[in-house]
């Protein structure tokens, strides 16, 4: 899942003179002393960087698949600066010919790396601290759901959440995703959307900050004096306003991680910070998955690897085999 997922736009590696360059306007004369490739993300590029005379190293990012997300992912950082652990920005040209961002780079291991070896014990920690985590990013609030604008206004709004997906839903399902996933199982995909849609009614006029890719991949994990904590959560490009279910559905659809003394450690840690969690959230954060996995499978450009594991999550969740373990 996802770390076996192709990239969606070619890499192009940059070389050291091309990465100084980029550097010049924010350290005037720095030299490099190192640079790496960092696989994260499967649209945009990453650098690690050292400045030769600097230890702290630097990330460099360059947005390639929507230039927009530059300055998205710089205000969410300004808004959640001190709650949210996340990358602080140093430089920011959003109108270079490739948008870029100079940020700090952030120390931890890859959620996804750091389970298989992991107490259960240190994972129900793990998976508090992710509840209290997602409860301060969904504390904000905007004036409707929607898409951003780069300055974090409300570009594309929604009239409800709940509609607006279902809108999107019923396109893609008549669409790409129906012959992807075959047009009898989207029939049935539609069926399940429509029976389950009364669960979230709750959440239809939600308008809270939501990160979109909220998964083991994008968060960071390291060693502190209280255990092992959330150093980081990474990748805002997709942050919009709506329902924090949705962070929820896409951080649980790893299997890994599912398990009753999981969700129970991730909602006590969410109800600490926020307001509780409703009863049901197990079932309404497996809807708003089901809206991502169904958008994952509309994509243009998707590649076979990820085809197959998303027709995989959306058959298990129609067919019920996706349960708390």
């Amino acid at each position: 899942m996802d770390l076996t997922w192709e990239r969606r736009i070619a890499l192009e590696e940059e070389n050291f003179w091309e990465l100084t360059e980029l550097l010049e306007p924010a350290y005037p004369g720095c030299e490099l002393d190192s640079a790496e490739l960092i696989n994260i993300g499967k649209c945009n590029v990453n650098y690690k960087l050292v400045l030769k005379g600097q230890t702290e190293p630097l990330l460099l990012r360059l947005y390639l698949r929507e230039p927009s997300v530059c300055m998205i992912e710089y205000n969410v950082a300004q808004r959640l600066a001190g709650s949210v652990p996340m990358a602080r920005t140093l430089y920011v040209a959003p109108d270079a010919e490739k948008p870029y961002a100079i940020q700090t780079h952030m120390d931890g291991e890859k959620l996804a790396d750091w389970l298989p070896a992991a107490a259960p014990t240190d994972v129900e920690a793990v998976m508090r601290d992710l509840g209290r985590t997602l409860a301060r990013i969904s504390a904000v609030e905007f004036p409707s759901a929607g898409f951003f604008a780069p300055d974090l206004s409300i570009e594309t709004p929604f009239a409800t959440v709940v509609s607006f997906f279902y809108e999107s839903v019923d396109r893609w399902l008549h669409g790409r995703a129906a012959e992807r996933l075959g047009h009898a199982m989207a029939k049935k995909t539609w069926r399940y959307m429509c029976a389950h849609r009364p669960l979230l009614k709750p959440v239809r006029f939600a308008r809270q900050l939501v990160h979109a890719d909220y998964t083991v991949f994008n968060i960071l994990v390291a060693q502190t004096e209280e255990g092992p904590r959330v150093s980081a959560v990474l990748d805002w490009e997709f942050a919009s306003a709506g329902s924090c279910m949705l962070d929820i559905g896409v951080l649980f659809r790893y299997r890994p991680i599912r398990s009753q003394a999981n969700a129970t450690a991730f909602a006590d840690g969410f109800a600490e910070v926020g307001v509780p969690l409703p009863g049901n959230w197990w079932q309404m954060s497996k809807v708003f998955d089901l809206v991502s996995l169904i958008c994952l499978l509309n994509i243009e450009n998707a590649q076979p690897i990820m085809i197959g594991d998303v027709k995989g999550f959306i058959c298990d969740t129609v067919e019920g085999r996706d349960d708390i373990g």
